[in-house]
This record gives C-alpha cells, sequence and structure tokens, in this order.
C-alpha cells in the first residue's frame, strides 16, 4: 500500500468503499448573527479513480510563466 493522503482516505488500494465526508461551514451576516449553515456532502466514492494531475491547459501554466519571467527579465537586462 502507499503512503499519504490518497492511501489514507482509499485504502486497500482503493478496493474498500470509502463514506462520504459531509462539511458544514459556520457563518454570521454582516451584523455578527448566525445564518443557517451551509452544508457540503462530498460523494468519495466518486472521486476514488480521479486523476489528481493537472489536465488541459493548466499543464502549460507554469512553463509558460516560467517563459514569461525569462523573457522579462531578458528584456530588462537588454534595455540597460
Amino acid at each position: 500500500m502507499g503512503s499519504g493522503c490518497a492511501a489514507q482516505v482509499f485504502p486497500n488500494e482503493g478496493e474498500d468503499p470509502v463514506p462520504a465526508i459531509n462539511i458544514k461551514i459556520p457563518a454570521t451576516d454582516s451584523t455578527g448573527r448566525p445564518i443557517p449553515d451551509l452544508s457540503y456532502i462530498i460523494q468519495m466514492e466518486d472521486l476514488k479513480h480521479q486523476a489528481a494531475r493537472s489536465q488541459g491547459l493548466a499543464l502549460v501554466e507554469r512553463p509558460l510563466k516560467e517563459i514569461s519571467k525569462t523573457l522579462a527579465d531578458w528584456k530588462k537586462g537588454a534595455a540597460r
């Protein structure tokens, strides 16, 4: 079995069913009065086989930012 968060949430290499997670967020309005909690249910079973890696344009976002920074640095150096 692997280590880390995924191995803890999906034990036994993901073979065992996992429970849903219920998240409740308490809040107050602008005057400080409590408002009804926001409640979200995350079906972890639905996320079991999802890739935790970038997809689409997110795959090239970091390299493009690095290229942009390099060009900006080069431009500053060339202007001196």
